[in-house]
């Protein structure tokens, strides 16, 4: 028989955020590939899209909010988008010259693959730092602020029954003193 059991929601962690961070811009690193491949563009909108992934999962994971902490997922995103346009390039010049990738690395080396970035792929990495920075201050901005509490508390509101002594009925007036010597007084309603 099935037994439901409560399950604590996980306390924030930094470690976790950031290997989470680091995952999706992986799998956007992927994603950037098979677009380009597909497409045989190097697509903005997916930098742009690694950058607000990973800037809202290390932002709601980590539940940290700080400087230090948003540039990291910055850098993530825009490493992230810059190993998804290498690969692009990688899988575009094996695919062009048949030959396997690691011929290629053995033929060109690293550097020279970096040196083949063209502005624009470096122009779509600090888009993707950039909105990953972004998107982690406005989540964590989210998720750390509490609602803002009702001023003032709201109060019940009970009747004051009409039997009390010296207190005044439903519908009384309170009618202020002609000199500042004489009391308050409370004049009854009509027809009580």
């Amino acid at each position: 028989m099935f037994q439901a059991r409560y399950v604590a929601p996980e306390e924030p962690s930094l470690i976790r955020g950031l290997g989470m961070g680091l995952s999706l811009g992986f799998i956007g690193a992927l994603v950037w590939v098979f677009i380009g491949r597909v497409t045989g563009l190097s697509v903005g909108l997916v930098a742009a899209a690694i950058g607000y992934s990973v800037g809202a999962i290390v932002a709601a994971v980590s539940g940290r909010r700080s400087t230090g902490v948003a540039a990291t997922a910055a850098g993530i995103a825009f490493v992230s988008a810059l190993t998804g346009d290498i690969g692009l390039i990688l899988a575009n010049t094996v695919a062009r010259l048949h030959i396997p990738l690691s011929a290629l690395l053995e033929i060109v080396g690293p550097m020279a693959v970096l040196k083949s970035v063209s502005g624009l792929s470096w122009a779509f990495c600090l888009l993707a730092g950039v909105t990953a920075f972004r998107t982690f201050a406005k989540t964590a901005q989210q998720i750390a602020t509490p609602p803002a509490p009702v001023w003032p508390p709201p109060q019940p509101i009970a009747p004051i029954p009409a039997s009390a002594p010296g207190q005044p009925v439903w519908g009384a007036r309170f009618i202020p003193p002609s000199t500042s010597s004489e009391p308050w007084t409370w004049s009854a309603p009509e027809g009580k």
